[in-house]
């Protein structure tokens, strides 16, 4: 028995403010002899699910980084931070506001960790500082780089403040990653189903 993709979610992306939304569906794991996972994926199986299946275009991911930031007036603010893969930010195709999203090597293991924050934290804690992009900001975890601030249509998950790297073993096994995909153009969710099924 092994764990294989599946769509998990075809409809509850739907309605939200990103390009072509249908093409949205959260994806996670099963088990080929139908017993229940906890749907969430492993970094093995994500990097080789969008080169093994025709129907998506991006694949993503998210977990809760738990971690304190310093606003610029010294308040400190509990934020909803989520440590993201590479290629998150193109499941949404939503520009970045100032800067730039995440670097393939800045998602490597050993990488420092390096920050995008949304558009409403940026505004509400940090006054709209331009000047933000390329510099560190105070944490819980110690100094952040920012290097983005994202669209004001970005939101997540819900609420999200900002997202992160965290260098993670490509090869890893462990299932952290919450899926999140696009669908390529044109394919029925069954189809995509099919797809994925074989690629694990």
């Amino acid at each position: 028995n092994v764990a294989i993709f599946s769509v998990v979610n075809a409809v509850l992306l739907e309605d939200l403010p990103y390009p072509n939304p249908e093409q949205l569906v959260e994806v996670g794991t099963a088990m080929t002899d139908g017993r229940f996972t906890n749907g969430l994926i492993a970094p093995v199986e994500m990097h080789g699910v969008v080169d093994g299946a025709n129907t998506l275009s991006a694949v993503g991911g998210t977990f809760l980084f738990d971690v304190v930031f310093l606003a610029a007036d010294d308040r400190p603010i509990k934020s909803l931070t989520y440590v993201v893969p590479e290629g998150f930010f193109d499941v949404f195709r939503t520009p970045m506001l100032l800067g730039r999203s995440f670097l393939p090597e800045e998602h490597v293991e050993e990488a420092p960790t390096v920050l995008v924050l949304s558009a409403r934290i940026w505004r509400d804690a940090y006054g709209a500082n331009r000047n933000i992009v390329g510099s560190a900001i105070q944490t819980s975890a110690g100094p952040l780089t920012v290097v983005g601030i994202a669209s004001d249509v970005m939101d997540f998950p819900e609420g999200a403040d900002a997202w992160g790297t965290f260098g993670v073993d490509a090869g890893s096994t462990a299932h952290f990653w919450d899926g999140v995909a696009r669908l390529r153009p044109g394919p029925a969710t069954e189809a995509s189903t099919r797809d994925l099924d074989g690629v694990m």
